[in-house]
């Protein structure tokens, strides 16, 4: 289990598009892991994204890139201000990372855009089901000590 100390500033979310099914619209958000981004402590880049859970029941988030090995991480923040992931997925690049995960309503849940292995950098598309409410990006992250 890995933790992650979240600092800084929230930014706000790159785009919204409906992803089909049922009249329902995915949070899209289309990045890029670089120089400059945040780092955790094995120097791999990682882009953070948050968002409230509107009702209790099944999350999902879709991460794919064309450059790197994408890799998604969902958590919540802990009594120490901590980030307990709480579930993983990963795939080889050009595939989708598909992540599904228990939600609780009014709950914030953080999602970790990263790359399985070095060097880890690229374009990347993020797609977060919409039981995920107000999905931004935020401006830091810091791993914890």
């Amino acid at each position: 289990m890995r933790h992650w100390l979240l600092s800084g500033a929230v930014l706000t979310g790159l785009l919204l598009c409906g992803c089909g099914g049922g009249g329902k619209t995915d949070a899209v958000f289309h990045g890029r892991l670089e120089s400059g981004d945040s780092t955790l402590a094995d120097k791999v880049f990682v882009d953070t994204y948050s968002g409230v859970a509107a009702s209790s029941g099944k999350g999902h988030v879709k991460l794919d890139s064309p450059d790197f090995d994408p890799q998604v991480n969902v958590g919540v923040i802990n009594g120490n201000q901590s980030i307990n992931v709480t579930a993983q997925a990963q795939a080889s690049k050009g595939a989708a990372a598909n992540l599904d995960f228990n939600v609780t309503q009014g709950t914030t849940y953080y999602i970790y855009v990263r790359a399985a292995n070095l060097p880890g950098s690229g374009s990347y598309t993020l797609r977060v089901s919409d039981v995920l409410k107000n999905v931004q990006q935020q401006s830091s992250l810091t791993p914890a000590p």
